[in-house]
């Protein structure tokens, strides 16, 4: 397992710089627009990188708090005074292939198997969630096609560069954040337990097409009861911690990562508004009304006092 110290500085600004890179690039090969302005394109790239990045040691070194400031530095004064959108798509796909070159070269110099796997799909992960980002409301707010035709082509040449076939990053992609809450409150498992099995054919080979039956009724939301797990969760902590009032509170009770990374990658996968994210205190009240809102809309009982 490699870490920050076995690589040069530029070895460790290629590996830094690279997952931000595919981000904006694969953005901006869209057709529906790059972002509204460098900062808000910087944020959400941050966002949808620490999303997918996992548990792995090093991939969490990439994305120190300190690393990403450093980062988005050295990209913006790369690309200061880019003229207009088809040459910042050019040179934003030009340096990423570079950086990615150099990247993995770094890690497969060292001979970290493991290491040179995650960070490809790292970097496929990233790309990936970018361009579907339209399927979830829209990357930066735009929204447009689900893969444009651009995107389709720098995800081509990014799958060229890592060496790997289409479509093996997105189950690679980690779980989200709010789908680990349901999770852990036990949801995800009652809803399943309420799909009903699939009937068999019984149809007689050469018999006449039966008429189609009309669509089943959506299976009701199963009600789970998380007010008692969380309270009961509360009183067992060593810790005072409010769930009703406080997302890291919240977060804490559920054993999940309630950094502040965690909680604005949360946010950004929730849809929060650009303007909240450079407040951290109006983040967490955005967070944690949203959070409960979508336990409510899964079937959790959350009190109706809480989601106004």
């Amino acid at each position: 397992m490699t870490t920050r110290t076995d690589f040069t500085l530029e070895q460790w600004q290629a590996l830094r710089n690279a997952p931000q890179l595919v981000a904006l690039a694969t953005a901006a090969a869209g057709n529906s627009g790059l972002f509204g302005s460098l900062s808000e394109g910087m944020a959400t790239a941050s966002s949808i990188a620490e999303a997918v990045r996992g548990d792995h040691p090093l991939l969490k070194e990439v994305f120190g708090r300190d690393e990403i400031r450093v980062s988005q530095e050295e990209i913006r004064a790369m690309i200061k005074g880019v003229p207009d959108k088809a040459t910042l798509n050019t040179k934003l796909q030009e340096t990423a292939a570079n950086t990615i070159k150099l990247a993995v070269a770094a890690l497969t110099a060292k001979g970290a198997a493991a290491d040179v796997d995650a960070y490809r799909k790292l970097l496929g992960g990233i790309a990936h969630k970018v361009a579907n980002a339209s399927k979830e409301g829209g990357f930066l707010g735009f929204g447009g096609e689900r893969v444009s035709e651009g995107e389709g082509a720098f995800i081509a040449k990014l799958q060229d560069l890592l060496g790997t076939k289409a479509g093996a990053y997105q189950a690679e992609v980690k779980v989200s954040f709010f789908d680990r809450i349901l999770e852990k409150l036990g949801i995800k498992s009652a809803r399943a337990a309420t799909v009903p099995p699939a009937t068999p054919s019984t149809a007689t080979p050469g018999a006449a097409k039966p008429a189609a039956a009309a669509p089943a009724a959506p299976a009701p939301i199963p009600i789970v009861d998380v007010v008692s797990q969380l309270e009961k969760a509360a009183a067992a902590s060593t810790q005072k911690l409010n769930w009703k009032v406080s997302i890291v509170d919240l977060l804490k009770l559920l054993d999940i990562d309630s950094s502040f990374d965690a909680r604005q990658a949360m946010a950004t996968e929730l849809g929060i508004p650009v303007e909240l994210m450079s407040d951290s205190a109006k983040m967490n009240i955005w967070l944690h009304k949203a959070v409960l809102k979508k336990i409510a809309d899964n079937g959790g009982n959350i009190p109706k006092d809480l989601l106004d």
